[in-house]
């Protein structure tokens, strides 16, 4: 019973320890502009994007603290193609690009080091989850009736929404900030996925590679770090 209360106690005093010398809690929103790369085994493909959030900073200490996050990313990446074709009545070719976008929900968990100054530095896991792929097919084709001789062409635009590829991953997410005041802050990060799944088997032939440069507006949700 003498173990356990002084045990009880000893936590106690660590965590009054902790919070005494706790940073200052935050809420925070941040949005960016995103690059995305894509690979597939010896292919890489880039495209555009962006994500846009919330996160919550607890302190752990004087300098450190568990930055939990929950992001919306749509990653988007182009591929070109080309075909001939030859059949009994019309020969040809087409051409076109293949634009695809895809939305995840991303849950970091990020361990975030800041000292007395405005620069911070984090790292940590991410988990991904993939919602919804959108493909959108912009072509040209121009074919030949052997029959008649005729030749015409042919242009356009389809998109396919609704589909998921059933992925999902695990990432490490890191980079640098620096806090202007105000509450306000520009934060990089870059993120390379480790292993990504495709209908819950793990596919390592798969990668991708994000950069993004945004900014982060902060809320104080707690009491100011005593230093």
């Amino acid at each position: 019973m003498k173990n356990t209360r002084f045990h009880l106690f000893s936590i106690l005093i660590l965590c009054s320890i902790s919070f005494s010398y706790a940073q200052e809690a935050t809420l925070s929103f941040q949005t960016a502009p995103m690059l995305s790369i894509y690979s597939y085994d010896t292919e890489a493909m880039a495209g555009p994007g962006f994500t846009a959030g919330v996160s919550c900073n607890l302190p752990i200490g004087v300098h450190w603290s568990i930055r939990p996050e929950l992001n919306y990313q749509q990653r988007i990446f182009r591929e070109k193609y080309s075909s001939e074709f030859d059949g009994t009545t019309f020969s040809g070719s087409e051409k076109g690009v293949y634009a695809y976008r895809f939305s995840y929900l991303e849950l970091p968990v990020l361990f975030q080091y800041r000292n007395s100054g405005r620069l911070g530095f984090y790292i940590g896991p991410q988990f991904g989850l993939n919602i919804n792929v959108t493909e959108i097919d912009n072509y040209e084709m121009e074919y030949t009736n052997k029959v008649t001789g005729e030749v015409s062409a042919e242009s356009g635009r389809e998109k396919y929404s609704g589909e998921s590829y059933e992925l999902a991953e695990v990432s490490l997410a890191f980079g640098p900030n620096y806090t202007f005041g105000f509450g306000l802050a520009i934060e990089c990060r870059l993120q390379r996925s480790i292993i990504l799944f495709e209908s819950g088997d793990p596919d390592f032939d798969q990668a991708w590679v994000l950069a993004s440069l945004g900014v982060r507006y902060s809320l104080p949700v707690g009491t100011k770090s005593k230093e």
